[in-house]
C-alpha cells in the first residue's frame, strides 16, 4: 500500500497520486523498488518511517492540481492526447506492479499486482524515479 491520493468515480475509473519517499540522511528519492524491498510501502505509523530512515514528502499543489486536471480530461473524453513519452512512462511505471507477490526485507512475501487505477504521465516525467 503506496501513500496515495486517490480519485475514484462510480464507474471504477481511479486516478492515483503517490506521496514520495526519500531518505531523512541523503534526501534522495526512493524507488519503487527500494520502497518494497525496505517494506516501507507497508509501513503504519510514522515510528515505522522514523527508524528505517525515511521520511514521506507531501505533494505540492501544483502536483496535486495537474492529477486532478489529467484526471477530470480523461473522464470527460477532453482533448488529452497521449504521446509516446506518455506512454512510455506509464508502460516503465506499471511494469513494477506486474509480478503477483513481492518479497520485503522482512522476509514475507506480500500479494500485489498492477491496481487499476491511472496516474499522470506529467507526475512521472517530474519525479522519474516512481518509473525506476
Amino acid at each position: 500500500m503506496l501513500l496515495q491520493l486517490v480519485i475514484s468515480t462510480q464507474n471504477c475509473n481511479s486516478y492515483a497520486i503517490f506521496k514520495n519517499y526519500r531518505y531523512s540522511s541523503s534526501g534522495k528519492y526512493l524507488t519503487h523498488s527500494e520502497i518494497s524491498q525496505l517494506g516501507a510501502a507497508y509501513y503504519l505509523i510514522s515510528e515505522q518511517y522514523e527508524r528505517a530512515g525515511i521520511e514521506l514528502v507531501e505533494n505540492t499543489e501544483e502536483d496535486i492540481a495537474a492529477s486532478c486536471a489529467y484526471a477530470f480530461a480523461q473522464l470527460t473524453q477532453a482533448s488529452h492526447k497521449t504521446n509516446e513519452l506518455d506512454a512510455t512512462l506509464k508502460k516503465s511505471f506499471w511494469s513494477l506492479f506486474n509480478s503477483r507477490e513481492e518479497q520485503t526485507s522482512d522476509g514475507l512475501n506480500r500479494p500485489h499486482g498492477r491496481p487499476s487505477i491511472d496516474i499522470n504521465p506529467s507526475f512521472l516525467a517530474k519525479y522519474k524515479h516512481w518509473a525506476a
